[in-house]
């Protein structure tokens, strides 16, 4: 049942890597039209400018998951270089998982109540009028993803990254 579960949170995870690539390239040819568009044409496109920020935000918080779990993510290795045992390193890793799955329960919980403000005022993004609770809810949706992730290192893959 344990591989099952970190086979389809792989596949899940790999997805939104993938699909925070395309959000790059979109982002980055977006905004390179822009500028050849502002400088080559003095015309422009006010709204891609926002589509480039929000498609560069969701794509830091989609693939938080992703990077977690194939331990890829930017971090400091003092301990893996200087800790030579595979044991402490491991639990390293594991109190490490703890701490950081204790950060994202509180920021879940924060990030309700920015939900539920957004919501209730109405507010929505400067160019596109995009609702704000629509993008709160895809980041707070993508630490739910981070602490599942997490939750199955630690009980289904004994607390070993996703191979």
């Amino acid at each position: 049942m344990g591989k099952k579960i970190v086979g389809v949170l792989k596949r899940l995870y790999n997805a939104l890597g993938m699909f925070g690539g395309f959000m790059l390239a979109v982002s980055t040819f977006l905004a390179a039209l822009n500028a050849i568009l502002r400088y080559g044409f003095k015309a422009g496109m006010p709204w891609s400018e926002e589509v480039c920020t929000y498609l560069c935000i969701l794509l830091t918080f989609l693939a938080i998951s992703w990077l977690e779990t194939e331990d890829r993510h930017l971090s400091i290795d003092i301990f893996n270089t200087t800790v030579k045992s595979e044991v402490v390193k491991k639990i390293i890793y594991i109190v490490r998982g703890i701490i950081t799955l204790g950060i994202f329960a509180i920021l879940i919980k924060s990030g309700f109540g920015t939900i539920k403000s957004t919501f209730q005022t109405q507010a929505v993004t400067y160019v596109l009028q995009i609702p704000r609770y629509i993008l709160y809810t895809i980041v707070v949706g993508s630490y739910a993803l981070f602490i599942i992730g997490w939750l199955a290192i630690l009980f289904c893959n004994r607390g070993s990254k996703f191979e």
